[in-house]
């Protein structure tokens, strides 16, 4: 996935090198359908997750509508990965405006920037994802609690240390403390 999206970047970026006024609604073009193309390959991404997640734990993947998970704001990130995708689409539009030549060696680092940005989001609501999931086949179980489990290393952040071996009721779950929490919920 992740070089996924580096290539689509330099892609994007070799195609429209150079640019004046009169081509910048090209540019917004180019930006509007590297975006699309970035999405289509999320949603084959997330398409894939559930139906590993599905196989895995004996449910229809079928159940859970890609397009209804994607539009539930993420309790990590704080936005819905919809309205993060144009916001990001816009700041990188307006970003080649700024910078006006993506020969200049800034357009690299910015593009960098984005892709990593892209990424990040796409791994934090891919976890939101599967711990939703998770959770509502849990409660659909019938299970009622879970437990809080850390990775319990020395990387784990106080936060987490503090939230290790809790119980919550399965509808009152506190969310992820920080983007790339590695811990994980267990049934009670």
């Amino acid at each position: 996935m992740k070089k996924q999206t580096q290539a689509a970047f330099n892609n994007f970026r070799l195609t429209v090198l150079k640019f004046d006024e009169l081509n910048v609604m090209s540019v917004k073009t180019e930006t509007e359908s590297l975006f699309k193309k970035l999405k289509r390959q999320s949603d084959k991404f997330y398409s894939g997750l559930i139906e590993y997640l599905a196989e895995q734990n004996g449910f229809e993947a079928d159940k859970y509508d890609l397009d209804e998970l994607l539009a539930t704001y993420s309790r990590t990130l704080l936005y819905a990965f919809s309205s993060e995708m144009e916001r990001k689409q816009s700041r990188y539009f307006e970003t080649i405006l700024s910078i006006g030549d993506l020969s200049d060696p800034e357009i690299l680092v910015q593009q960098k920037k984005n892709v990593r940005n892209w990424n990040m989001q796409v791994e934090e609501f891919a976890v939101d994802m599967e711990r939703t999931i998770f959770l509502r086949e849990l409660q659909d179980s019938g299970v009622k609690r879970v437990q809080w489990v850390t990775a319990q290393d020395d990387k784990v952040c106080a936060e987490c240390a503090d939230l290790n071996g809790r119980v919550f009721e399965i509808g009152n779950v506190p969310r992820r403390p920080h983007i790339g929490c590695r811990c994980w919920l267990k049934g009670v």
